[in-house]
């Protein structure tokens, strides 16, 4: 079940990423429903659920890695504030949302994309 809901979260987040680099953003609000519900199922697992998440911060793919730190730093993770750290260094469209993302957690404004705590 896990590894199912992780799937689910992580083409999502690839396949909005692509679909925004690509300037064909139609499908967005239907890839973050489809991100979120994986989040919540994974959330609704208890503990195991939650590990997997957070594992998720050293995913290959730096749009699935932005996506977690992002909900995590919202959340005072230390560990997605490095990872954030990485990914703003990276060229395109990911490492500028990297980028905001740290302001807006440097200026107190950062809130769990999700809409929800995981931790």
């Amino acid at each position: 079940m896990i590894a199912e809901h992780l799937e689910r979260f992580r083409k999502a987040a690839i396949a909005k990423a692509d679909a925004v680099a690509r300037g064909t953003a139609g499908r967005d609000a239907e890839l973050f429903a489809e991100m979120r519900s994986a989040l919540q199922s994974l959330v609704g697992l208890g503990p195991s659920g939650i590990a997997a998440f957070r594992a998720s911060l050293h995913d290959p793919a730096p749009e699935v890695a932005l996506w977690v730190a992002g909900q995590l730093l919202a959340e005072g993770d230390s560990v997605a504030l490095k990872v954030l750290q990485s990914l703003s260094q990276l060229s395109g469209f990911t490492g500028l949302s990297a980028a905001v993302t740290l302001r807006e957690h440097h200026a107190g404004r950062l809130a769990p994309p999700f809409g929800f705590r995981v931790l």
